[in-house]
């Protein structure tokens, strides 16, 4: 259940007067519908028959070696789904496609954007439609341009402008439940939105129940202390309980913060011969959980590759709880 509205069953009165007359709490019920995320591992016989007698150690080794791969694919993808839509979408076709090999993309995870092979990698097998509502053709992902702009399938396709990619189980198949087409989780883009973006929150109407439309601000151009400063006010007026306690972004927006401080910048007496120029506080050390991190009035920008660009979120990390 969704709590829209409390029970306004509180007053001021005098001495012996009326007591408040009780109230109902407004909820509505709301859904979120299961995901999985699945991965396959495969062993050879050659692989297995090699690792026996003195080499018997080897299938260990192999065994781990594999595992190890799957769970760091499996996390990669789970944190692209944690930053999109949960509409399943890798990309949009940029540009219509005759008979070639070479696919431009933008829209990178369904959010609108110019690197639209971000997370699109090699040895990936794509579903792609035309019209969203039929699978136009299925190729595998043979190589992708260091630009971040288009890639390159195994064999020549004909798509359409803003034909839809979606990441597929299997070379050949012709239903979209075999593919990612709103079988990703319900992202963070999705839940920090409004009506305009995503018309629903678990099952709920944005535009019928406004309480779940988050705050927010569209092109501000470039980034403003003083537009997250409103923005964070705007967020704790609207809210009875809680507010913004953890930003997150990409590393262009961190970067961008951080030249807004560049003109702040000293140097004290012990490092005038010796400056760093680097910043200590967003060089945490890779895998380290809690920071160190930017802070913005004391609240963390933690940044994440998997973001969208150009773009920050407010948080209230106590509603991301289970």
């Amino acid at each position: 259940f969704e709590e829209l509205g409390l029970a306004e069953s509180v007053s001021s009165i005098g001495e012996g007067g009326l007591l408040p007359t009780s109230g109902t709490i407004n909820v509505e019920q709301s859904e979120l519908n299961m995901r999985w995320l699945y991965g396959t591992m495969r062993f050879t016989k050659q692989a297995l028959t090699a690792a026996t007698g003195a080499n018997k150690g080897a299938a260990l080794g192999a065994y781990n070696y594999t595992v190890n791969s799957l769970r760091r694919r499996l996390k990669n993808e789970m944190s692209r789904q944690v930053w999109g839509t949960g509409s399943g979408r890798l990309a949009l076709v940029n540009g219509a496609v005759a008979a070639s090999t070479t696919v431009n993309l933008d829209t990178p995870n369904g959010i609108a954007g110019t690197f639209g092979a971000r997370f699109i990698r090699p040895g990936m097998i794509l579903a792609f439609s035309d019209t969203d509502a039929t699978i136009t053709a299925v190729r595998t992902v043979t190589a992708v341009a260091a630009t971040g702009l288009s890639m390159t399938v195994d064999a020549a396709v004909t798509l359409a402008d803003n034909a839809v990619v979606y990441r597929c189980s299997a070379t050949g198949v012709t239903d979209f439940n075999d593919t990612s087409k709103n079988n990703d989780v319900f992202g963070i883009p999705q839940i920090v939105s409004d009506a305009t973006s995503a018309a629903t929150f678990r099952g709920l109407s944005r535009t019928t129940f406004p309480q779940f439309s988050a705050h927010v601000v569209p092109a501000v151009g470039a980034v403003s202390l003083a537009n997250i400063t409103t923005a964070m006010d705007h967020v704790a007026q609207r809210s009875d309980t809680g507010g913004i306690d953890v930003f997150a972004c990409n590393h262009n927006v961190r970067a961008a913060i951080l030249t807004q401080l560049q003109a702040d910048r000293r140097y004290s007496n012990e490092y005038i011969r010796k400056p760093d120029v680097g910043w200590d506080v967003p060089m945490k050390k890779r895998g380290t959980k809690g920071g160190p991190y930017l802070t913005f009035g004391g609240i963390d920008i933690v940044e994440s590759k998997y973001a969208p660009e150009n773009r920050i979120y407010g948080l209230d990390s106590g509603t991301f709880e289970k």
